[in-house]
């Protein structure tokens, strides 16, 4: 039998009303995530989002990638070395930071396309913030994704998330608007006390069923 629980966002990370600007006319995608070294950047995607960032901005020039989170200066060298000199501009690395409300407010786009992401907690206060968010099917948030809008999911392929970035940004004030309330209403119950109370009453189930099966296994019948 198969037990899920949630994450919940930690109540000094839950966006202020200032953190929730409605950027649907801006051009920068945000993700956030710590390395610092290879097997990290393997494990969160960073290469496939820069890869699939790199094809989008060739379609749109305008377009921005800021990366929050500390990583070592030999793995950004090694991620930008393949970019041309205008893409590599259009990528900052801004290291790591306590107040994520400053790159919250200037995004339009999240991007965490992860190999293997349990469930990231910063998708969550992306989300809260109101922004839309292009997760990987192996990312465990997908099943809040997925309530928002279908398309918003992708495979680990980046020519799709490419795909889905361009047509992110070309839907019209009316549609963007739309998935920036229903990112936020989404996303309402996800908080870290909600999470925890959630967390009991499942191991409480666990503890429960677990002396159902060993009274079955043992052949009683009290």
């Amino acid at each position: 039998k198969l037990y899920t629980i949630f994450n919940g966002i930690p109540e000094e990370h839950l966006p202020s009303e200032q953190d929730k600007t409605k950027n649907i006319t801006g051009k920068n995608i945000l993700f956030m995530g710590h390395g610092p070294g290879e097997n990290r950047l393997w494990y969160k995607g960073l290469d496939i989002m820069i890869s699939a960032f790199q094809l989008a901005f060739k379609r749109d020039p305008e377009l921005t990638f800021t990366i929050a989170g500390h990583w070592n200066s030999e793995v950004i060298s090694e991620l930008l070395i393949p970019l041309d000199d205008k893409t590599k501009k259009a990528i900052k690395f801004v290291g790591s930071t306590t107040d994520l409300g400053q790159f919250t407010r200037e995004a339009s786009l999240y991007l965490h396309c992860a190999r293997g992401e349990a469930y990231g907690i910063t998708i969550l206060i992306a989300l809260a913030s109101g922004i839309p968010s292009i997760v990987s099917v192996w990312t465990g948030a997908k099943e809040i994704i997925e309530k928002i809008d279908k398309q918003l999911v992708s495979p680990l392929n980046e020519e799709i998330i490419a795909d889905k970035i361009t047509w992110y940004f070309q839907l019209s004030k009316d549609e963007k608007e739309q998935l920036y309330y229903k990112s936020i209403a989404t996303v309402e119950q996800y908080t870290e006390e909600n999470a925890i109370a959630f967390y009991r009453e499942t191991f409480s189930k666990i503890i429960s069923d677990f002396k159902i099966d060993a009274k079955n296994y043992s052949g009683s019948n009290d």
